[in-house]
Formats: C-alpha cells, sequence, structure tokens
C-alpha cells in the first residue's frame, strides 16, 4: 500500500487535508520489513495520533505546545524539522505525517504527534512491535531455536520461552565469534560450548554459596570461626598441591 499524497499541489490556506482509514493502516510485516523495527513503531504512533486529531481537533494545541517546547530545548539546527511540523498540525496535512518516504521518516524523529497520545494506546501500539518482532525472530531463527531446545531437554533442563535480544546482534559481535572458532567448529556449535561452561560456572558458584551459607548459620549456632590467616594459608597449600597453571 502506498500513502497518497497531495504535496505536489499547494494547500490552500486554512485547508484540511482529509485522510480515510485506509490511509492510516499499516501493512505487516511489509512496513516492518521495509521500515525497520523502530520507524515502523514510529509509523504506528503516527498513525494512532492522527486518528486521535481527527477524533479531536482540539488536541493539536497540545502537540504546536510540545513543538514550542522543543524549540526551546533542541539545536538550532533541528529547528527546520520543526518548521515542517508547525506546518503539518497549521494545515491538518496528516497524510505528510504518516508518509513513508525517506524524507517523513526522517520528520517522524522530531515530531509532536506522539504527545497526543494517551499511555493505553501507547503502550498499545509498542506491544504490537514487540510481538510481531518477537514472531519475526522465532521464525528467522527456528533452526537455532529448535537445536537449543534439543540440547536443553538433553540436559534436563526446563525449556524456557525464547526471547529476542533488546537490539539486532551487531555485524561486529558475530565477527568476533567467527575469528575465534577452531577448525570446522560452528557458531552454533562454539554457543552450546559457550552454554556448557554457563552451567558448570553457576553450578560452582551456587555450589559456593550454599557451603557459604551453612558455614555462616554454623558460626551463628557455635560462635566457633576460624582465623583469615589460617583460612589463606590452607588455601595457597591447596594451590600448591595442584599446581598452578597460571604460573604464578
Amino acid at each position: 500500500m502506498s500513502i497518497r499524497s497531495d504535496a505536489a499541489r499547494p494547500i490552500l490556506e486554512g485547508e484540511q487535508i482529509s485522510t480515510t482509514a485506509h490511509d492510516l493502516e499499516s501493512e505487516p510485516p511489509a512496513d516492518f520489513d521495509s521500515l525497520g523495527v523502530q520507524d515502523y513503531q514510529s509509523l504506528l504512533l503516527h498513525c494512532a495520533a492522527v486518528k486521535l486529531l481527527q477524533q479531536e481537533p482540539a488536541l493539536a494545541d497540545r502537540a504546536l505546545a510540545t513543538l514550542t517546547s522543543f524549540r526551546k530545548s533542541t539545536d538550532p539546527r533541528s529547528h527546520a524539522l520543526l518548521d515542517e511540523w508547525q506546518d503539518i498540525l497549521t494545515r491538518r496535512d496528516w497524510l505528510r505525517a504518516v508518509a513513508r518516504d525517506a524524507q517523513t521518516i526522517q520528520l517522524r524523529q522530531a515530531s509532536p504527534l506522539p504527545s497526543v497520545l494517551p499511555p493505553d494506546v501507547r503502550e498499545a501500539v509498542l506491544v504490537t512491535v514487540r510481538t510481531l518482532r518477537h514472531e519475526r525472530w522465532q521464525a528467522e531463527n527456528k533452526d537455532a531455536l529448535e537445536s537449543s531446545n534439543q540440547y536443553v531437554q538433553a540436559q534436563g533442563l526446563p525449556i524456557r520461552p525464547a526471547v529476542p535480544p533488546k537490539g539486532p546482534v551487531e555485524a561486529q559481535l558475530l565477527a568476533d565469534v567467527e575469528a575465534v572458532l577452531r577448525d570446522g567448529e560452528t557458531v552454533l556449535e562454539f554457543i552450546e560450548s559457550a552454554v556448557q561452561d554457563a552451567i558448570a560456572m553457576r553450578r560452582c558458584l551456587e555450589d559456593f554459596r550454599v557451603r557459604g551459607e551453612a558455614a555462616w548459620q554454623e558460626y551463628q549456632r557455635t560462635g566457633v570461626s576460624r582465623a583469615v590467616d589460617d583460612v589463606l594459608a590452607e588455601l595457597r597449600a591447596m594451590t600448591e598441591r595442584r599446581g598452578n597453571p597460571l604460573g604464578r
């Protein structure tokens, strides 16, 4: 779907640019794929804001007040974007606010329109985006998730719902992983090895915590303790008996 635009003709002073429900509908996942997460979320927020402004035109005054606040707190170099929003609000050029061209996508980054949205509407938009992002992430990582679940089941651990990362995996992080892979080792094998190491470390830490708590309870009960120097000397002796792999 493409947004109709009347930008090619002059807009008469005081003219109201009308929109239809079709104009203000987003098409997931098409818009999600073409715009990306943040810009898609911004589009949905603006579609919701425009619908509300059409229902309650007086809310435009709130957006204008937000715009005035922006002018006081933003770099003067951004004022050209704010001037465009002043024009959009004055002319009620709502099609411009929800267009999908690159210029408008940038323009929405300095928009006062989301300020008119009540918290429940804003949250509903955020939930919609999170849900769609989760579904898309699961589809794109289906094979890896199945392998991960098989490994977790083999370890006798409960399977927890897969949650996508808060942001996209950086290319540099993937490059760093690939740089340390051994011959014939895959990224998935590396992840499985890292998970095994993490599980072993957490179990060790938990065992340490449990033994420490038991020792503390015993001290609370008996009042008998050992001198720090004695404990450190015993630890050094244990290290020497096992050999220090770091050569220290």
